[in-house]
C-alpha cells in the first residue's frame, strides 16, 4: 500500500511538471488520491483547476508498475 501511495505522489508531481505541459513554465495544483486498486494496479487521482495553465480540474486513472 505504501508503494502505491508513493507512486501516486510521484504521478501527481509529474502531472504538474513542465514536461506534462510541454513548456518551460512551472504550474502547480492540488490533488487528491481518490482510490487505490491493488488488484488492477491502478491509482485514481483528482486535481483542481490549474488556472495559470487554463486546465480544468479532472480525475485520472493511472496504472502503477509495482502492484
Amino acid at each position: 500500500m505504501k508503494k502505491l501511495v508513493s507512486v501516486a505522489a510521484v504521478i501527481a508531481m509529474l502531472a504538474t511538471s513542465p514536461f506534462a505541459f510541454g513548456d518551460n513554465e512551472t504550474h502547480s495544483g492540488v490533488g487528491t488520491v481518490r482510490s487505490l486498486d491493488k488488484i488492477k494496479g491502478e491509482v485514481t487521482l483528482t486535481h483542481g483547476q490549474i488556472s495559470d495553465h487554463n486546465m480544468p480540474g479532472m480525475t485520472m486513472d493511472f496504472k502503477v508498475k509495482d502492484k
